[in-house]
């Protein structure tokens, strides 16, 4: 896998000595080093993609997502927001990288707001579902309703350990209560 990525590297960077104003090039050569975990290199390349004409959602994307792995969320939110906004085929992935940014910033309402936004596209997106019960619950400290959203979503994929591990702490603090 390294050496692929190392030849795609060497091959990208010549692409460019080709075609410095290349969009394409500039966005795989970026989803090489994101690959290589080279994240602040691979921003960089998007940020210069983005003044191309390459896709746009898919350039945000990713650079919110860079961001995201460097746990860099306030930076992160502007261009996942972008992303979202634009994506006109309705991304369940888009959409949900998007909501939980909003929690990683306790935007709670808006978190709520674009979780269920994402469940309207993809109502077995479990990951979605389980950020939702932890937004509702953070927001309200409603007990009850995020064990429902936990139940929902060890429904929908049983091995989902998040979900099962929430289930089972927020159950015992029920029983506490």
């Amino acid at each position: 896998m390294r050496m692929r990525l190392k030849r795609q590297s060497v091959f990208f960077q010549k692409a460019l000595t080709i075609d410095p104003k290349n969009g394409v090039v500039f966005y795989n050569l970026a989803n090489v080093y994101y690959n290589q975990q080279r994240y602040q290199e691979a921003i960089k390349l998007y940020q210069q993609a983005l003044q191309t004409e390459i896709e746009q959602v898919d350039c945000n994307y990713m650079i919110g997502m860079a961001f995201n792995q460097l746990e860099s969320f306030k930076l992160a939110l502007p261009y996942l927001m972008t992303a979202a906004e634009l994506d006109k085929d309705k991304d369940a992935e888009v959409q949900f990288q998007y909501g939980l940014v909003l929690c990683q910033l306790e935007m709670f309402n808006e978190a709520i707001t674009q979780l269920k936004h994402v469940l309207t596209i993809d109502k077995n997106h479990v990951d979605a579902r389980y950020n939702l019960g932890l937004a509702l619950f953070m927001k309200n400290e409603d007990i009850d309703e995020a064990i429902t959203h936990f139940k929902e979503a060890v429904t929908i994929d049983p091995k989902h350990l998040l979900s099962q591990h929430a289930l089972k702490t927020f159950t015992k603090m029920k029983e506490e209560e």
